[in-house]
């Protein structure tokens, strides 16, 4: 295992979305080898993914996003660094824009979508998450996936927490 350390050259805010109801007010995570959306074959360094954008965070996740659950929205705090993988750590970063944080990091989450909001939409937003992240023969699929989530969470008016 190498070292890995902070990379980025700006210190940026990051995102995250999850499934599993989070703190109201701001809490602290620290980087984890496993996590629940990790595959056997990721790399095992203590981390905690992000994305640079928020609709990079549904694409990364994929069909880990059930349907009937509503989605948490983190925001780090402050603008922190990052550590950007490489295409061997991560095949799909360049399409998800995933970096993570290797240290410590305190969130706060910003908004929730409910399940109802997206059922209300006139684009199902998981028809484009029905696919396994991360796979080469999926690559074409998740910028196409990009593009038609991030107009439909434009829909929600998050501009001004994000």
């Amino acid at each position: 295992m190498t070292n890995h350390k902070h990379n980025s050259v700006e210190r940026k805010h990051l995102y995250h979305i999850t499934q599993n109801s989070v703190p109201e007010n701001k809490f602290t995570w620290q980087p984890k080898i496993s996590g629940r959306n990790r595959c056997e074959f990721e790399p095992k360094i203590p981390r905690i993914c992000f994305s640079t954008s928020l609709s990079g965070c549904f694409v990364t996740l994929g069909d880990c996003l059930k349907p009937n659950k509503d989605i948490f929205v983190l925001k780090t705090v402050l603008p922190v660094n990052y550590y950007t993988p490489t295409l061997k750590e991560v095949l799909d970063a360049e399409i998800t824009g995933e970096v993570w944080r290797l240290k410590p990091v305190k969130l706060q989450c910003v908004s929730i979508i409910s399940s109802q909001q997206l059922q209300k939409q006139d684009v199902d937003i998981y028809d484009y998450l029905s696919f396994n992240p991360g796979i080469q023969d999926n690559l074409s699929w998740q910028k196409t996936a990009k593009s038609v989530i991030h107009k439909i969470i434009r829909k929600f008016n998050l501009q001004e927490i994000l």
